[in-house]
């Protein structure tokens, strides 16, 4: 469980990426991953 407000944040941050990812098809999910690696906003 996150126990830190920035934890939260990022963890529905990857959970939102995911489900981008799975609407997407998943053909992309790399790059995604290392866009949001690169990017932790």
């Amino acid at each position: 469980m996150p126990t830190t407000h920035f934890e939260t944040v990022l963890y529905g941050f990857l959970m939102l990426q995911i489900l981008l990812i799975k609407l997407c098809g998943g053909t992309n999910w790399e790059v995604a991953l290392s866009a949001s690696a690169m990017n932790p906003r």
